[in-house]
């Protein structure tokens, strides 16, 4: 059997997207403009993102309205309508929050650290046995992470990282090897 290979900060670069210049902003505490044009880019995404629970908002008011608090079924398909609006409306606010969230990082452009040991959890949805692409994300002591399906091999549990996110988004910026327990 062939000894694994010891990722190095390039395969994490690789996987999470970051650069040498990324990682130098990061440990001084800030974001690089790359990284910074990024969020910019999230903040917009999220932004349209937020617009289709709004305009299905919309519509299922519309439709309630037309449908109106008549007696029978349509009363039923009138609460639905309203219920459905009503969630709508919830995941618009979330969604807005999570846009302000990579707004104001983005502004900010600072950078906190948190440092640990990774534990893995899969977050796919329905049997394994799809060939649906495959989710994870990571924890340390204080907070999760969603990394790509990449990261499950390049982490190891026994590493220590020392790990770059944004203050509000949590958004990963980059990671590094910190100190191993054998």
């Amino acid at each position: 059997m062939e000894p694994r290979m010891e990722p190095s900060v390039g395969d994490f670069a690789r996987i999470f997207g970051f650069d040498d210049l990324d990682l130098q902003s990061n440990r001084a505490g800030d974001m690089s403009p790359r990284q910074v044009a990024r969020m910019q880019r999230v903040a917009v995404g999220r932004f349209w993102a937020s617009t289709v629970p709004l305009a299905t908002t919309a519509i299922c008011v519309a439709a309630a309205s037309w449908v109106g608090p008549a007696a029978g079924p349509a009363t039923t398909v009138f609460k639905a309508l309203l219920g459905l609006a009503a969630l709508s409306v919830l995941l618009t606010a979330y969604l807005g929050w999570r846009t302000m969230c990579a707004i104001a990082d983005a502004i900010d452009g600072r950078v906190e650290v948190d440092d640990g040991y990774v534990v893995f959890e899969d977050m796919t949805r329905g049997p394994a046995h799809e060939p649906a692409p495959r989710r994870y994300r990571f924890r340390t002591a204080r907070h999760v992470y969603d990394v790509p399906a990449a990261a499950r091999h390049a982490l190891d549990k026994r590493q220590r990282y020392r790990i770059y996110f944004t203050p509000r988004a949590k958004a990963l910026l980059a990671i590094e090897p910190y100190a191993r327990r054998d």
